[in-house]
């Protein structure tokens, strides 16, 4: 059986390398998305997003010239570069002269509105050429927005109280600060290939698995089953196919994040065995999918639609909250354990940190593996 499977397997990699599939869809296609993400986010690949943010103090108040003083304070915090505009200064026309992300202007009566019962408000200019910097000037206003109602309710609350409420409540220094509690993890950028290479490797095992119905469709499966070896060896070697080329393509993405990025992985021993668990499991779940489909063709666009839809929820795109039912449900994703594992690795003391993540992963792939194992060796039929 052993001499079966090599020889097989051996046949499908030059195929799958001659025809130049393997290299387009599972290198150099997550490859090219994850640079174009990259330049559309903007300086992700530097490990800290730079805002640039001005602000004009339209209203000239005791309150507005506080609450200025406390946007500048944030200058030079966290990627924060901020600018003090003239109180007349056109805020659209700032943003297409300077290049500024966004522009908060303290409308006149500000401080008016704050002091007395009417519901004060910031405007937000937005840049619409950098959406991600500006959202985050959004939510600084946001949370601004949120310490003046609570000062507000403070104030309401000591007039009722016959208690003094210090004037300088709103004065409060704003402090932007970044704190990892399990160290820094991984980078923008590392991260951004570490999903592409994740989300790509479901891509990349369909060749394997899939040529299983393609076969059967054109008669090449019959002329294997009539050839004296056992059956299971086709079946293992397609498999085994599909394994080969996921850890192949998802350890090339991982050394040119290295080179091209500065990414850092931590213990390479820890990321290889994220590698081969991540790569089982998307082995399983794609030959559940080819176990189950009438075609090939069938079987390639449920396995396209359920690759994006794990991706999707297991964090490949951006980051999901660990709360809630969707913190749930991406546990059940095998790209949620291996980005985990791979962001607890470059500030751990040793491999074993991914032991979780990599038991996670395997739990998973035997799950799926042994319903697939039994409806693929359901297709070895003439």
């Amino acid at each position: 059986m052993i001499h079966a499977v090599a020889t097989l397997v051996r046949k499908d990699l030059r195929e799958r390398f001659r025809d130049k599939s393997f290299f387009l869809l599972g290198i150099l296609t997550p490859l090219v998305l994850a640079f174009i993400l990259d330049l559309v986010f903007g300086d992700l690949g530097e490990g800290e997003l730079e805002v640039r943010m001005g602000v004009v103090d339209a209203d000239q108040s005791d309150v507005s010239s506080q609450l200025g003083e406390g946007l500048v304070a944030l200058d030079g915090q966290g990627g924060f570069e901020v600018t003090m505009l003239g109180a007349d200064a056109d805020a659209d026309a700032v943003i297409d002269d300077d290049g500024l992300d966004a522009v908060v202007v303290i409308p006149d009566g500000f401080g008016a509105a704050v002091n007395s019962t009417d519901t004060p408000s910031l405007d937000v200019v937005e840049n619409p050429d950098r959406p991600v910097q500006a959202g985050v000037v959004e939510s600084v206003v946001d949370g601004l927005v949120a310490d003046i109602e609570r000062s507000r309710l403070l104030a309401g609350a000591g007039e009722q109280l016959d208690l003094t409420v210090p004037a300088d409540s709103l004065a409060s220094v704003l402090e932007v600060r970044r704190e990892h509690p399990g160290g820094e993890g991984l980078d923008v950028g590392a991260r951004m290939f570490a999903g592409m290479a994740v989300m790509f490797v479901f891509f990349t095992v369909q060749f394997g698995v899939t040529t299983l119905l393609s076969e059967k469709e054109s008669g090449t499966l019959t002329r294997l089953l009539a050839a004296p070896i056992p059956r299971d060896s086709v079946m293992i070697a397609k498999g085994a196919v599909s394994y080969v080329l996921g850890v192949l393509a998802t350890m090339i993405l991982m050394v040119a994040a290295s080179v091209l990025l500065g990414a850092s992985w931590g213990s390479w021993i820890g990321a290889t065995l994220l590698v081969l668990s991540a790569v089982l499991t998307a082995v399983a779940l794609m030959a559940v999918v080819a176990g189950l489909a009438k075609t090939a063709e069938g079987a390639g666009a449920a396995q396209a639609i359920i690759a994006v839809g794990l991706a999707m929820l297991g964090g490949s795109w951006f980051p999901v909250g660990e709360d809630g039912l969707i913190g749930m449900l991406a546990r059940l994703t095998p790209h949620y354990w291996f980005l985990s594992g791979l962001e607890d690795l470059p500030d751990a003391a040793s491999w074993t940190v991914v032991g979780t993540p990599v038991l996670a992963m395997l739990i998973i792939a035997v799950v799926a593996g042994v319903p697939a194992a039994i409806l693929l060796r359901r297709r070895l039929t003439p």
